[in-house]
């Protein structure tokens, strides 16, 4: 997988990374370390491709994949806050284009700040406001609920 990885032939290092996680979980941290990057990449090489020759299915799989590894890592290695602020520089951009997708953005960057407070990554932040400003247009949040949240963020 390693090689593969370094090769940056993702497609390969995916099917050993697969049977990795699948097989021997609780392995090493690494594992859930390179498979983010292995993940993320076939995420990248698949939407690089012209639009007509796309596969969509498989484009959401793999974002499925890639945003389950980081909660996989969290269950067998800890460092919730870490992970999840690092989930959370992906998380938008898999998931914003999907109205029923913001509750658990919300969900998601709202644990994020709780867990990180002031040492939140910037870009976790600028993604939070981006939903709660969504939600609004969306309807899903009141203008007091706005208003209160990116005062929150403020702070």
């Amino acid at each position: 997988m390693e090689i593969n990885l370094m090769r940056k032939d993702y497609a390969i290092a995916q099917t050993y990374c697969s049977w990795l996680l699948k097989n021997t979980p609780d392995l090493h941290v690494d594992l859930y370390k390179n498979a983010s990057k292995i993940y993320e990449a076939r995420v990248d090489q698949e939407e690089d491709k012209p639009k007509d020759s796309q596969d969509k299915d498989l484009i959401q799989a793999l974002k499925d994949t890639a945003l389950s590894i980081y909660d996989n890592r969290i269950n067998y290695f800890g460092n919730e806050a870490y992970v999840l602020d690092r989930k959370g520089k992906i998380a938008y951009k898999y998931m914003y284009k999907k109205k029923s997708n913001y509750p658990a953005l919300h969900g998601l960057y709202q644990k994020i700040v709780d867990l990180n407070g002031t040492q939140t990554n910037a870009v976790n932040v600028t993604y939070f406001v981006k939903v709660i400003v969504r939600e609004y247009k969306y309807d899903l949040l009141t203008k007091d609920s706005t208003i209160s949240k990116y005062l929150q963020l403020h702070d």
